[in-house]
């Protein structure tokens, strides 16, 4: 009898080490190269480093409608990738029940080179910026806690969780973390004005570098540098599209 209960002991601790190697922390870093005519990464990556368990969990969860209270509404309804992730075809983005907000999503690439977020810089941290939308009744209309309770009770995100950070705990500060990772990664940085900028080869057409003039006289009081923004906020004085 005590042959077998140690062969069956055995057969377990063979199990468990099976699961810990296919399930556990295993960190491949995924490296960040920021573009050359770009500024510098406002984002830490020390503090929260990019790896391929991590950003693949942060794309799972923008697409994850769990993260409303209705189960239907993801980051990605809102921000579309076909669109730029922006909300195309709406003046007003909208949420659970057909609430209607008060402003178009805003697209997230180049968010880690951005020192605020949100269109009137509400957040003044990436990881912080998914609490907005989450929480607002006219948005996503959900708890953090209610949030991690379903994800906790999920077989796949608990391995994935298991995966992506090193206590394989289930948190909001994972969960944000998380998401930050997958943002940081959307860089937009090869357009044709970019390659202009890095001096590779590409020209403008008489047309474009007319546009580019004007653009330069005109708008670069605020739309300023690569990234084509001052980070500072203003009233247009334009009204509301109807």
């Amino acid at each position: 009898m005590k042959k077998y209960i140690l062969f069956a002991l055995g057969i377990l601790m063979i199990s468990c080490t099976e699961n810990d190697i296919e399930n556990g922390y295993e960190p491949i870093p995924v490296s960040f190269e920021t573009p050359s005519n770009f500024p510098d990464l406002v984002y830490n990556l020390d503090v929260n480093p990019l790896t391929e368990d991590g950003i693949a969990l942060g794309k799972a969860l923008f697409y994850e409608g769990d993260l409303s209270s209705n189960g239907a509404i993801a980051c990605a309804f809102c921000h579309e990738q076909a669109s730029a992730f922006t909300h195309h075809g709406h003046t007003l983005s909208h949420g659970v029940n057909g609430n209607i907000g008060f402003r178009n999503a805003q697209p997230i690439q180049n968010l880690g080179f951005q020192e605020a977020f949100t269109w009137d810089g509400a957040a003044s941290h990436l990881d912080l910026q998914p609490i907005i939308p989450i929480t607002s009744e006219l948005e996503m209309n959900e708890t953090l806690s209610n949030v991690i309770g379903k994800l906790q009770a999920d077989e796949g995100y608990r391995n994935m969780f298991s995966k992506a950070f090193e206590d394989g705990e289930i948190t909001s500060s994972h969960l944000l973390q998380a998401l930050s990772q997958f943002m940081v990664t959307m860089v937009s940085s090869n357009s044709k004005y970019d390659k202009v900028e890095r001096n590779e080869g590409a020209v403008y057409t008489t047309i474009e570098a007319d546009g580019f003039a004007s653009f330069n006289q005109k708008c670069t009081s605020c739309h300023a540098g690569s990234l084509q923004t001052d980070q500072s906020y203003r009233n247009n004085g334009l009204a509301v599209n109807p």
